[in-house]
């Protein structure tokens, strides 16, 4: 350990009793005891003003090279014993920094020598020498300790890489060869480390169990079941220890794996039937034209849920579509299941049994909480179904024309009894995502089929192939909805393009508004014979800011959701349309049509202000010039007074608002009120004439 440093006055000569190498007992007058007293020497008049001021030198040269050697001290201190100092070094890395650590000592003291007086240089580097000599001599011997631990890490390193080899040749001749390399260099270390025949016996169970445990952890990357079966078949080359650890990752792995693959297979299982209300369980028959017909178990489950007197035309039911029906209003959420039934819509009086209205507690799905609406909508397709946009929101038809393989594989409720017979809540949860994704996968696959090919019959159609020479594989791949749509198309674009529905669009619009994500995963292609090329571009873009901003779309989507009802709103104050839902057909055609235009100018409003959001005076701005005329109820002259002058006052708010920015628009300035009142008096005499 180094050595307390003293100074020596430089006028005595070192005898082997004073010199620091030597000692480190430090007396008064290495530290300049006689210095002080000599001052007090002068003080008394014991001696000579000269020779106290040389004294005094003497002591300022001994302070200095006290303070410089106090700081190399603390220096070195930290360089040797601080947090990343030398002697905290072990094995290669001491060995290694010997070098480093003597020349950054070295260089400590130098810099401490800086800026000192010669007298105190001289005192400071016989302090600090003795300083450097000890903690260098101690460097040196943590240097040859550490040689001798580098040496043995090195060994079991190679001892430890031979191990991994021969895990990894397992059951070739270069394993034999890796275990014999791994012996030899055991005994080397023993042979450092004075190992007892004992000693290296235990070293080499202890690299052949490692080998052992090594290659059974490989082996449970990509089979844990069969790797826990060898803990098993080798635990005899396996120490306690290992067992241990083997089983509490391998074996935990390899149960995990077996309660997935148990959950694969239940997966791939069959369903069901569901229980009926009205349990006809006899053979299906077949119709006249081979479809299966009469009473099956799914046909039995519609039977128990028809709303309304159509209970006669559940046999009539495409049997596959009703397989598909059956299992969907089967898997639906436990406390809506009993509460879904099925309507015939008029459309399917005497049709081809493969459309149906989905009903909530007898009434339209419309009235349903939207939980079962969102379920509802987003899964019809894993059962091959669709629910076209539009109408009351429960029509479902046959967007597939065989038994998808969700509505052949486990119902919902088998899959809850499934995992209720699991104890553990971790393997529990493995099972069902065993399960689900299990299901999922095979949907997707399915789905991603019929995309597919539906994509293929649109390409081949919009190149002018008719549908019906579209191959056959295409077509069965698309399925019967999609290819009597194409045929739909095909028929109207003889004629020319075909003409939007107006009411069709709007229900778009208003589908993009309050189901965003939905809407984002509609295929366009199925509405395609009722939308111009122009609407569905509108559509496409929609679908396409969507995907690239969900927040976005969904605040935009709120903003037209209020804006349609505001317009809605108005055309029954305006009586031109009814209310309460009561309208009739042409008054529908007519809402929709102000509203699609609505949803322009909102479009137009919010492409020249894109960081302003519409208020509710803007939205009136748009809609009053589609609904101005429905205010005014034309008269007769006599009867409406259409000839007596009108007054600014007389005109309702919304109505001068509409007139005055015509006005602006034809005049180029705001206009006067007399100009609105006379503008607005002289369409009541065209009105009234």
């Amino acid at each position: 350990m180094p050595v307390v440093p003293t100074y020596e006055d430089r006028g005595i000569r070192l005898d082997p009793g004073l010199n620091f190498r030597d000692t480190t007992r430090a007396t008064g007058e290495m530290f300049g005891s006689g210095i002080g007293e000599a001052l007090g020497s002068v003080g008394r008049g014991l001696i000579d003003i000269g020779q106290a001021v040389a004294e005094v030198k003497d002591l300022d040269a001994t302070n200095e090279a006290k303070d410089s050697n106090n700081t190399f001290m603390g220096g070195a201190r930290e360089l040797s014993y601080g947090k990343s100092g030398y002697m905290g070094t072990s094995g290669r890395a001491a060995v290694e920094g010997l070098e480093g650590y003597k020349a950054s000592l070295l260089q400590l003291a130098k810099d401490g020598a800086a800026g000192l007086s010669p007298l105190a240089q001289r005192k400071y580097w016989d302090a600090s020498n003795v300083t450097i000599n000890n903690l260098m001599d101690e460097a040196s011997r943590h240097a040859m300790t550490q040689r001798g631990v580098w040496t043995v890490q090195t060994s079991k390193a190679r001892v430890d890489t031979f191990r991994e080899n021969a895990a990894a040749s397992w059951d070739t001749n270069d394993e034999k060869l890796d275990m014999i390399a791994g012996f030899t260099e055991l005994q080397n270390i023993g042979g450092l480390l004075g190992w007892h025949a004992d000693d290296l016996a235990g070293q080499s169970a202890e690299l052949i169990s490692g080998v052992h445990e090594d290659r059974i952890v490989r082996k449970a990357e990509t089979d844990p079941i069969g790797a826990a079966a060898d803990i098993e078949s080798q635990k005899g080359f396996l120490l306690p220890d290992a067992q241990n650890r083997l089983k509490a990752t391998v074996g935990e792995a390899a149960l995990d794996e077996t309660t997935r693959q148990d959950g694969v297979a239940f997966a791939e299982g069959k369903r069901k039937p569901a229980e009926a209300a009205n349990p006809l369980f006899a053979e299906a028959g077949a119709d006249a034209t081979g479809r299966a017909a009469g009473p099956t178990p799914e046909r039995a489950l519609l039977l128990g849920r028809i709303t309304g007197d159509d209970a006669g035309k559940v046999p009539r039911l495409d049997s596959n579509f009703a397989t598909n029906l059956s299992a969907l209003m089967d898997d639906a959420p436990p406390k809506f299941r009993d509460d879904i039934g099925i309507r015939f819509p008029q459309s399917e009086a005497d049709g081809p049994g493969r459309t149906v209205d989905l009903t909530y507690k007898g009434e339209s799905l419309s009235v349903a909480p939207s939980q079962l609406q969102d379920w509802a909508r987003r899964n019809a397709g894993r059962y091959g179904l669709r629910m076209p946009v539009g109408g009351a929101g429960g029509s479902v038809v046959a967007a597939a024309d065989g038994v998808t393989a969700r509505a052949l594989a486990p119902s919902s409720g088998q899959i809850d009894a499934h995992l209720a017979a699991i104890a553990d809540p971790r393997r529990r949860d493995i099972a069902r995502q065993a399960i689900l994704g299990t299901l999922e996968q095979q949907s997707q696959q399915e789905l991603q089929q019929q995309m597919a090919a539906k994509a293929e019959l649109w390409r081949q159609v919009g190149a002018g192939v008719a549908p019906d020479q579209v191959p056959f594989s295409v077509r069965q791949g698309a399925g019967r909805d999609a290819v009597a749509s194409a045929r739909s198309y095909a028929a109207k674009t003889l004629a020319g393009p075909p003409d939007t529905d107006e009411v069709l669009l709007r229900d778009m619009y208003l589908y993009a508004a309050s189901r965003p994500e939905d809407f984002a995963r509609l295929d366009l292609n199925d509405y395609r014979d009722r939308l111009e090329g122009s609407d569905l571009k509108v559509l496409a873009a929609a679908q396409s800011a969507i995907g690239q901003d969900s927040r976005k779309a969904r605040d935009q989507g709120a903003e037209l959701a209020s804006a349609f009802d505001l317009a809605k709103t108005r055309l029954e104050e305006a009586g031109a349309i009814g209310s309460g839902g009561g309208e009739s057909a042409e008054q529908r055609q007519l809402l929709a049509q102000v509203q699609n235009a609505l949803y322009d100018d909102l479009a137009a409003f919010r492409k020249a202000n894109p960081s302003t959001r519409p208020t509710t005076a803007d939205f009136q701005k748009m809609i009053n010039p589609h609904i101005l005329g429905y205010y005014i109820t034309p008269r007769p002259a006599a009867e409406s007074g259409a000839g007596k002058p009108v007054r600014f006052g007389d005109i309702s708010p919304n109505l001068r608002d509409s007139i005055a920015r015509q006005l602006q628009q034809e005049l180029g300035r705001q206009p006067t009120d007399g100009e609105v009142a006379r503008e607005y008096q002289a369409f009541r005499l065209a009105q009234g004439a």
